[in-house]
């Protein structure tokens, strides 16, 4: 694992992140956070720390084993940062949120946290190893039908796939649906119960979701799954949507698993009426499978269904 000269960096930098002494977080280089855009531009998301505060350090960095494309495994490291809340400025620009430019000068000179463009958060994390983390209120959004179905021609490939792997048999989709349910949080409680096909009360499904996981106690809140294995052009209506809300008891929640879209009047309802019910849309579908089972293209998909979702006569 520590072939890998990021690996390399990434020890290093949690080593000394979990010091207690200054000097040895002086050590720590900034991270900058950016991300590619729909249109293949690169955005700047932020200031990086590592670890964080409400995590326990030992969870900060942490050895996972994932599966390779080819077959095989390897081992990789899972890290976690924090994004600094830079709005109180730097020392030469105080409440200015922007990174100065010239505070890289600085660092590429080895003086960083004596530069008076370095932000004023960052120097508080060097010196305590706190810092205020950036926050975003992130708005519900209705997604269109083009922002629920895969763009990416390989994973539209692989839901099709599902699709026709499951159109004679739909019911039968409603297991892969718990899966992929289940998959999508790590409070969700396995194995969740696959209600009879007649008289399933409006759900398919119905499993267990915890609340502070930590506790001896934790507390368990009811969750119902609605399966819908629909063509791309086929959504997924108020009918469909109006069903499943109303078979959510008091403290229960919905999810909605289909392999195409939510129409627009459903989507809205479900959003500006604060309806307990989450969507996974085609393109969640896939990218669940995707990141979560490594299944990243049609023939490792098809192979999967064969052994797990063998075809009933």
């Amino acid at each position: 694992m520590h072939d890998k000269k990021e690996n390399i960096v990434l020890k290093y930098t949690f080593d000394l992140a979990c010091s207690k002494n200054i000097e040895e977080r002086k050590k720590i280089p900034p991270f900058f956070l950016f991300e590619r855009n729909d249109i293949g531009g690169i955005v700047f998301r932020g200031l990086l720390v590592p670890g964080y505060s409400n995590i326990e350090e030992r969870e900060w960095l942490v050895a996972l084993w994932a599966k390779k494309n080819e077959g095989g495994r390897f081992q990789n490291y899972k890290s976690i940062f924090t994004v600094v809340d830079t709005s109180s400025g730097s020392a030469f620009k105080p409440n200015e949120a922007a990174i100065d430019l010239r505070w890289l000068d600085d660092l590429n000179e080895g003086k960083g946290y004596e530069s008076k463009y370095a932000p004023l958060e960052w120097k508080k994390w060097i010196e305590t190893g706190k810092c205020k983390a950036l926050k975003a209120y992130v708005e519900p959004k209705i997604r269109k039908r083009n922002e629920q179905i895969p763009k990416d021609p390989e994973k539209l490939k692989m839901l099709n796939i599902i699709i026709n792997y499951f159109k004679e048999d739909r019911t039968y989709f409603e297991k892969l649906a718990l899966v992929i349910a289940t998959l999508a949080d790590n409070n969700m409680l396995e194995d969740p119960y696959h209600t009879r096909a007649v008289r399933d009360g409006g759900r398919d499904g119905i499993g267990q979701y915890t609340i502070m996981n930590n506790l001896n106690n934790p507390l368990k809140v009811t969750y119902a799954v609605e399966a819908k294995c629909y063509s791309l052009d086929d959504g997924v209506g108020v009918k469909e949507t109006s069903r499943l809300i109303s078979r959510i008891r008091n403290r229960q929640f919905g999810i909605l698993v289909t392999t195409s879209f939510v129409a627009d009047q459903a989507y809205k309802e479900i959003i500006e009426d604060e309806q307990p019910i989450a969507i996974i849309a085609g393109i969640d579908v896939i990218d669940i499978l995707y990141n979560k089972l490594n299944i990243t293209n049609s023939n490792i998909l098809l192979d999967y269904l064969i052994t797990n979702y063998p075809k009933r006569i």
